[in-house]
């Protein structure tokens, strides 16, 4: 079985009923959204209708992934791009997320997690990169399940060369994270684990990431250059790192990012 037939299969499992409630769709502004995930490098949006399998939104970035129209995308340009030696991840990290989202969570919670890996994926030159893959539930139907997930795919290999093939489960809204969980061994029970930074520390490092000095930290976030000078020491301390580039790595290979 190829891996858009397997993929196939697992999306499948998202549309059983988990129980009866009323349908929802996820209210949180788009650009809210976005900003919830991490866009550090050349990124696209997308919105993904699970159960049918295609992709009903591919903002027009998506264009320098692929090397066409984002309306003729499919999903399955997408899985062809992926390293072949990296296919068998990619479906463990997509059954681990269905299996969370159907087994593990209320189904009330299901738009306060956000689902994180990445992967190699051959771009139009032809040469294999870093692919950060993030996503949340945006529509939830009548049975319970996720209909549709809304997220941000973006090239990272300026950060980090390699993927650390571990799937990370960030809670937001103060719920629980299960963060660099290893695939294909992810355990019979799932670890909460606490991100060590505050969620004025996370927007710092998201920024940082992104490549803003501190003076432009600053503005973006409406505070002195000082205080944000202070704030970016006091991570690399936390962290134990020796510099900004150190840490970036870090956060990305601890599931912070």
């Amino acid at each position: 079985m190829n891996t858009i037939n397997q993929a196939t299969k697992i999306w499948k499992a998202f549309a059983k009923e988990v129980m009866p409630i009323q349908p929802e769709f996820n209210d949180i502004d788009v650009t809210a959204l976005i900003g919830n995930l991490f866009c550090p490098g050349p990124w696209y949006s997308f919105r993904f209708e699970i159960n049918e399998g295609y992709f009903s939104y591919m903002h027009p970035n998506a264009r320098a992934f692929y090397g066409k129209d984002e309306k003729d995308i499919l999903v399955e340009d997408l899985i062809e791009r992926i390293h072949p030696d990296d296919h068998h991840f990619f479906l463990d990290c997509e059954s681990l997320v269905a299996d969370f989202l159907t087994e593990k969570i209320p189904v009330h919670e299901m738009f306060k997690y956000k689902f994180v890996y990445s992967y190699r994926f051959r771009a139009p030159d032809g040469q294999y990169r870093h692919f950060l893959h993030q996503c949340v539930a945006l529509a939830r139907g009548e049975k319970g399940n996720m209909t549709t997930s809304f997220g941000v795919h973006a090239f990272i290999d300026h950060l980090t060369p390699e993927s650390n093939h571990k799937l990370s489960i960030i809670g937001m809204d103060g719920h629980p994270s299960y963060l660099g969980i290893n695939i294909p061994n992810p355990g019979s029970k799932l670890l909460h684990m606490e991100n060590p930074f505050s969620q004025r520390e996370m927007d710092i490092i998201r920024l940082i990431a992104a490549g803003l000095s501190s003076k432009e930290i600053a503005a973006s976030l409406f505070i002195s250059p000082a205080t944000a000078r202070t704030h970016r020491q006091n991570i690399l301390n936390k962290a134990e790192c020796q510099n900004t580039a150190q840490l970036v790595a870090k956060c990305f290979q601890m599931g912070v990012l």
